[in-house]
């Protein structure tokens, strides 16, 4: 009978004095028993060192190494040059002194756990399917209670092995590319990342010493995926993972904005690379996936220790992002509640007296048709007229005008934000509009004016003209909208009607 390949598995622990037992616990009571489990304390100042020395103490499977310092900047560094590279890089060919000879590895957090007969399973199933990696479903738990949140698994198991199906079940399998555990990978399928990871560094922040705040573990999973020929997803849940309140994931960073821009970048190049292009259905899934980032980045902002004013910067930079651009445009739910929660942050850091131009700029960005009437000094009108703000929300400049104009007919809030201006901030690109600006016209004939916005020419003239038979007292601005309507119409009886009517005006006057 051939001796089953070994498999290491691997976890760095900082201060998890609390959960360690239990992950390790995890590892050496697997139900296949060829492996080695390498532990690295991260300069912990609690007794995680200790408890891990008394497990290596115990089992000889354990290799325990030490970190002297805790410095989360390099943490991806020391676990490459740790671990990657001494089990899954560089020694492809020979063995490792220290590690021997081993075909799989996979990685487990400090506070989460494998169920026993993961790896018998994952090593079962890499071996009859020939695949570079195994991953498995995960129950997630919360870390102070163990009240179970959810999970995701799959009834039955995932094969993936050409481009077309690494292309079609992406929205099934894109979750287990968002973290590095829950995974057996092929030793050596990660040859090349750390080159990879230093080049993206210094293209992005300017030095290879600079991390991303978070989702550098994406990155690993999403290279791992794209070096692999074939991969598959146990059915089931293999894999317990425990959310912690106070995870990096709900810290505000610097780069924070990048990270997911550089993600949803980088995941759209596996798609092109992996499978030759995006179709369409995982374009809107990417969307929807770039869409739940910047939402839970607008979370930990809305938490974060910043002024309004370093607020509205970060707000504006997401709305300029070219990702935001891109990924807004598609109209699916998690796009439009997105949008929706960036706008209203932002809104509500418009008093930010030393950034002026960012939030007119996040306007422009989200309600490119809407943001011409919304300088910084009638936000606050939005508070006073909800209907006003759901119409914005929506960029339905339509909307918009409509409720201005009725807003002016009642004589509301029109000085004080000088309603006028905003009308005609809306139609600046309507030629027979654009230079009509008297408060008066638009309070008594805002039907008018708005169906010309609409390009009802005809019914805009059919009303003037009734309006100027029953011998309406009109003026000047009247008579000149509706000679030009009678032109554009080409309808000559109601051009000289126009223009005697007219005449008659310049007499009286």
């Amino acid at each position: 009978m051939p001796q089953q390949p070994k498999v290491w598995v691997y976890t760095r622990a900082y201060n998890a004095e609390a959960t360690i037992c239990r992950t390790v616990e995890s590892v050496l009571n697997q139900t296949y028993q060829n492996i080695g489990y390498m532990i690295r304390d991260n300069g912990s100042t609690d007794r995680t060192l200790e408890i891990c020395r008394s497990f290596a103490t115990r089992d000889n499977r354990v290799l325990l190494t030490r970190n002297s310092i805790n410095n989360v900047e390099t943490d991806m560094e020391e676990d490459q040059s740790a671990f990657a590279l001494d089990l899954s890089l560089t020694n492809k060919k020979g063995d490792s002194p220290e590690f021997g000879d081993f075909k799989y590895f996979c990685i487990l957090d400090a506070d989460d756990e494998y169920l026993p007969d993961f790896l018998e399973k994952a090593v079962a199933f890499a071996e009859k399917e020939t695949l570079d990696i195994v991953a498995c479903g995960t129950e997630m738990l919360d870390g102070e209670s163990g009240k179970r949140l959810g999970d995701v698994s799959h009834p039955d198991p995932i094969l993936l092995e050409d481009a077309r199906s690494f292309s079609d079940r992406f929205p099934e399998y894109h979750w287990h590319m968002r973290q590095v555990w829950g995974k057996l990978y092929r030793r050596g399928l990660l040859d090349g990342f750390l080159d990879r990871y230093r080049t993206l560094s210094r293209r992005e922040f300017g030095g290879e010493n600079v991390s991303m705040p978070y989702g550098s573990d994406t990155l690993y999973a999403l290279y791992a995926f794209s070096q692999a020929k074939r991969a598959g997803i146990l059915s089931g849940r293999d894999h317990r993972y425990y959310v912690q309140k106070h995870s990096v994931s709900t810290q505000f960073l610097p780069f924070r904005v990048e990270s997911d821009r550089i993600l949803h970048d980088v995941t759209e190049q596996y798609l092109q690379g992996k499978c030759g292009a995006v179709n369409a259905e995982n374009r809107i899934f990417l969307s929807a996936v770039y869409a739940n980032a910047v939402k839970d980045t607008l979370n930990v902002l809305h938490t974060a220790a910043l002024s309004g004013e370093e607020k509205l910067h970060e707000y504006c930079r997401i709305a300029e992002s070219e990702a935001t651009k891109v990924n807004f445009a598609f109209p699916v739910r998690q796009t439009l509640q997105s949008r929706d929660q960036l706008l209203a942050a932002a809104i509500s850091c418009h008093d930010a007296k030393n950034a002026p131009d960012e939030l007119p700029a996040i306007l422009a960005a989200l309600t490119p048709r809407c943001a011409p009437a919304f300088p910084p000094e009638r936000i606050p009108l939005l508070a006073a007229k909800p209907a006003l703000a759901e119409a914005l929300f929506r960029d339905d400049a339509e909307a918009v005008l409509a409720i201005l104009l009725d807003m002016l007919r009642k004589n509301e809030q029109s000085k004080k934000y000088d309603l006028p201006a905003m009308v005609r901030a809306l139609s600046a690109d309507k030629p027979l509009l654009r230079d009509i600006n008297d408060k008066l016209f638009l309070r008594r004939y805002g039907n008018i004016y708005l169906a010309v916005w609409r390009g009802q020419y005809n019914e805009a003239l059919d009303n003037m003209t009734g309006l100027l038979l029953n011998g309406a007292k009109v003026d000047e601005i009247f008579l000149q909208l509706y000679l030009n309507l009678a032109a554009l119409q080409n309808q000559p009886d109601a051009f000289v009607f126009g223009k005697i009517r007219l005449a008659q005006l310049y007499l009286r006057e």
